[in-house]
């Protein structure tokens, strides 16, 4: 007689909620980040819209999480179902056994000198016993072999959804970061440009500020050579 099987049939060395907790891990998104304008202002709509778009890759990747959990919990079912199945498949077996022990203790003496008929339906006694419990070790090892199938399309699924996780997370933080580059880039430039201007407009403003004063400096001058001018007449006229 074959050795009973164990009570643990089936030994899985992953559980659901490990792949849930391992897909999570991978997809958590980073916190969102609010840039504060640089010295002389950037682009900011473009960043803006860069972050916008991370939140919605981050939105994208919690329903795939939402979407493996499913995969997890249908897992886990199915796994119990399977458990359940092969539990009472091992009992009927032992039922079969206990049966067959029983029918060996009843009929192996009363029947050794009976003669070949007795021996005959012995001989088929046992083997239908045989028959049933090698039917039953055959289902317990097409669960066992179902339940090993579901693990490990459990893996491959929650390896694809993690992979797919972090080409997402990467892609996502590449974009942010050229943006925030180039809105770093922009604002550098608009710096230049506004310090250009405002050199451009002190040099008008010094140069409008010397005419100004030159031109009070002729103005006084004419002023003074006209009171010249009249002084000289009215000293004239004195004379005459």
């Amino acid at each position: 007689m074959e050795e009973a099987l164990d009570d643990e049939t089936i030994v899985m060395d992953i559980t659901g909620g490990d792949l849930e907790r391992q897909a999570r891990e991978v997809a958590r998104p980073a916190p969102h980040r609010t840039l504060r304008p640089a010295l002389n202002g950037y682009r900011r709509e473009d960043v803006d819209q860069a972050l916008a778009a991370a939140d919605k890759r981050n939105a994208d990747l919690e329903r795939d999480n939402a979407a493996l959990s499913g995969v997890c919990e249908n897992t886990r079912a199915l796994v119990e179902d399977l458990q359940r199945r092969l539990g009472a498949a091992e009992e009927r077996r032992r039922a079969v056994e206990r049966e067959r022990d029983g029918y060996r203790g009843q009929l192996e003496n009363p029947w050794r000198t009976v003669g070949e008929a007795g021996e005959n339906l012995v001989k088929a006694a046992r083997a239908q016993a045989d028959r049933i419990r090698a039917d039953a070790a055959g289902e317990a090892d097409s669960m066992r072999a179902d339940a090993a199938k579901a693990v490990e399309d459990a893996k491959a699924e929650a390896e694809r959804i993690r992979a797919d996780a972090e080409r997402s997370a990467e892609e996502v933080r590449a974009k942010a970061a050229k943006a925030m580059d180039e809105a770093h880039a922009e604002a550098e430039r608009t710096r230049k440009a506004l310090h250009g201007e405002l050199a451009a407009h002190d040099k008008a403003m010094t140069e409008r500020e010397a005419r100004a004063d030159k031109a009070v400096k002729d103005a006084r001058a004419t002023v003074a050579k006209a009171y010249g001018i009249v002084k000289d007449v009215l000293d004239s006229f004195d004379e005459a």
